[in-house]
């Protein structure tokens, strides 16, 4: 009987890598191939699915994507914890999203950008200033906290 409970979860896990699913919590850890950990909390309601090939966030103001070659594991929280970051150091920035405000924390100042699509410079600020992106129209457009990027689809 064990053997068959632990076949029966392997088909079902693996049917859910084929086909789209979601499922709602407030948070997810995301840890990547060169070991770096983001932590992402959404205010509003999260969605997470798996589509083509991609880990997909989504809220019903933003969405982020990640190719699955660069993600090695992924946790579900249903707790509220900060933004997205690099857990791994001190130095890391987090990026907490509320609606279409954006704020990016640091213990140093970074820059923050926001960029089209096509690498248009948009919006500008340093770290621990809110960032309204209410102006710009629904697509995607890439975020930089210092040196790490993010791609994010607002609707």
């Amino acid at each position: 009987m064990k053997k068959l409970k632990i076949f029966i979860f392997g088909v079902l896990l693996s049917a859910t890598h084929m086909a789209s699913f979601a499922v709602s919590y407030n948070a997810i850890t995301v840890t990547k191939t060169d070991g770096s950990v983001d932590l992402i909390q959404i205010n509003d309601q999260l969605s997470i699915s798996f589509e083509n090939s991609s880990l997909k966030i989504n809220s019903p103001s933003v969405n982020i994507e990640y190719i699955m070659g660069e993600v090695t594991g992924y946790t579900f929280d249903t707790q509220k914890f900060a933004g997205i970051g690099n857990c791994e150091t001190d130095t890391s920035a987090t990026l907490s999203i509320n609606g279409r405000n954006i704020t990016a924390n640091s213990p140093s100042q970074l820059r923050v950008a926001v960029y089209s699509s096509s690498g248009i410079l948009l919006i500008e600020s340093m770290s621990g200033t809110s960032l309204d992106l209410s102006e710009l129209k629904t697509g995607t457009y890439i975020i930089t906290v210092g040196i790490k990027s993010f791609k994010i689809a607002l609707k």
